[in-house]
């Protein structure tokens, strides 16, 4: 006998689905997509940051090192209040007393500055050097420029702050800033460089392969605005006096090296147009300027860097640097810049240690 399990009653509205059914539902779904990303869009951000901020003050509070922001482009260092410290009776500047180079990390911290300064005042300094642009066209504290945007070293010192710890303790602060030996900067405005033949690329000083780097081209007027920038910079920051090295063209210039207009000005006279005005600029600011030459520059009769004679430069101070090892083809190298500085001052470095050449 056949089990009869009743009559199955269906229901139309499971089945019943019509020409809008799907449409209503994809709307459905569109619509509460919509309201969900709206929801996201506006509390996300809120919820992130609440928990982000959140973990690192867990972090920190255990001791962890705080995240820093990228220093490729930092923020402008803020001007000191003159109104929180009153300034020194001015030290007058001379030319007499020792000159000593002092490293970026033995004035990292306000304690070592100070520790720094007083240690060169036993020793008998007078002034203090300090490189904040170097060759690689890194600039070691927080400049405001535009043009060293990208210039920026991972580690920066506060410029202001080691320029008033060295007047606090009776020495001069030096800045020591490098022109135109800078394969930094010509990023950040290839107008400042020295390109290939007069054209978009850059004029390397060796093979691409071989770590050839660009150059600031003297002749540039954004270039040269971009030293006379640093050297009023860094006196704004408290610097007295500057030790400008790189004011030359490249040491293995070429053909092809594309300078643009050069109005018929040679290289020897360009470079003294621009020693002059960031001389000006050091004078403008109260403040002298010290163009540095290697010993193996100064003492040639034409160096081929300066496009002529150093007399051509009529430079008033020069500050020469002596090699690591003194020999006897040093100290006649020596006599030969003597002759040949005329009128100028003449400071000699040896080492981390300088003095007036008389």
């Amino acid at each position: 006998m056949k089990k009869s399990y009743g009559k199955v009653k269906r229901y139309g509205f499971a089945f019943n689905r019509g020409p809008g059914f799907w449409l209503k539902k994809i709307l459905a779904l569109l619509l509460a997509g919509a309201l969900l990303f709206l929801l996201g869009w506006v509390i996300g951000p809120a919820v992130i940051n609440a928990g982000t901020s959140t973990w690192y003050a867990l972090k920190n509070a255990g001791g962890g090192d705080p995240v820093s922001e990228p220093t490729a482009t930092p923020a402008p260092t803020a001007e000191p209040d003159p109104t929180a410290t009153p300034e020194p009776t001015p030290i007058p500047v001379d030319e007499d007393g020792a000159w000593a180079w002092v490293t970026l990390s033995s004035v990292r911290t306000p304690e070592q500055a100070a520790a720094t300064a007083q240690s060169l005042v036993q020793q008998g300094a007078r002034y203090v050097v300090l490189t904040l642009k170097d060759s690689q066209g890194y600039i070691y504290y927080n400049s405001a420029l535009p043009a060293a945007a990208r210039s920026i070293a991972a580690s920066t010192v506060d410029a202001a702050a080691v320029a008033q710890t060295m007047k606090d303790a009776g020495l001069v602060p030096v800045a020591a800033l490098c022109a135109f030996q800078d394969p930094t900067s010509p990023y950040t405005d290839r107008s400042m460089g020295i390109h290939y033949e007069n054209t978009e690329m850059f004029w390397l000083d060796a093979a691409a392969e071989a770590g050839g780097k660009p150059w600031l081209n003297p002749y540039a007027e954004p270039a040269i605005d971009f030293i006379e920038a640093l050297v009023a910079e860094t006196m704004d920051l408290g610097f007295e006096q500057v030790a400008l090295s790189g004011v030359q063209f490249p040491d293995r210039a070429t053909a092809r090296c594309g300078y643009g207009d050069t109005a018929g000005i040679s290289q020897n006279e360009q470079l003294r147009r621009d020693l002059a005005a960031f001389a000006a600029v050091a004078e403008e600011k109260g403040g002298t300027l010290w163009l540095t030459l290697p010993l193996e520059t100064a003492a040639q009769e034409s160096p081929a860097v300066l496009g002529g004679p150093l007399s051509g430069l009529q430079a008033e101070r020069i500050l020469v640097e002596l090699p690591a090892e003194q020999t006897e083809e040093t100290a006649a190298l020596l006599e030969a810049v003597r002759g040949a500085v005329g009128d100028a001052a003449l400071l000699v470095r040896n080492g981390d240690w300088a003095e007036i050449d008389r």
